[in-house]
């Protein structure tokens, strides 16, 4: 194993570390792993959107919202919220917790957590990662979902989101 190469924690149906594999061994395969989402909101009400590079393996070209990847071993999820947060977008702030989180498909499988933090500064885009970004409205990301623009994991947390702002 490339000693550089990225180590997530493998878990079991109810979250228990069972092992530690490399990230590439766990893109595509479903092997269930931690993962964050950091949505991050303006002082207008909008939602930072990023366009994935249409290099990843999972859901390339389509949009997210905010930072968000997994967890790394060893690292626990706030950690691991602000890295994303940090590495994707320039952001370092604080960050809420907002909600656990279970996406399931034959693609990825992961158990995670969403944060919000509010941004009115510079974005500063990965560009390994991302190839766009912009701030949107709620209105204009149901529109998003609608068009499938939107990765499908980012629209259910995003529906659990509004359900959490009710």
């Amino acid at each position: 194993m490339d000693s550089k190469e990225e180590l997530l924690d493998l878990l079991d149906d109810k979250g228990n570390v069972i092992g530690i594999i490399a990230r590439k061994e766990v893109e595509g395969k479903a092997l269930l792993h931690k993962a964050v989402c950091v949505f991050v909101i303006n002082s207008k009400n909008e939602l930072l959107l990023n366009k994935r590079s249409k290099n990843k393996k999972i859901f390339p070209g389509l949009w997210g919202i905010g930072a968000s990847g997994g967890v790394k071993s060893k690292e626990n999820y706030e950690e691991a919220a602000k890295r994303e947060l940090l590495e994707e977008t320039g952001i370092d702030a604080r960050i809420k917790f907002l909600f656990d989180f279970r996406y399931e498909t034959k693609e990825d499988k992961y158990l995670g957590k969403v944060y919000l933090t509010k941004w009115d500064g510079k974005i500063i885009l990965e560009k390994e990662e991302i190839d766009e970004t912009m701030f949107g409205t709620v209105n204009y990301i149901k529109d998003m979902i609608k068009r499938r623009l939107l990765c499908p994991d980012t629209a259910l947390i995003f529906e659990k989101y509004l359900q959490t702002q009710l």
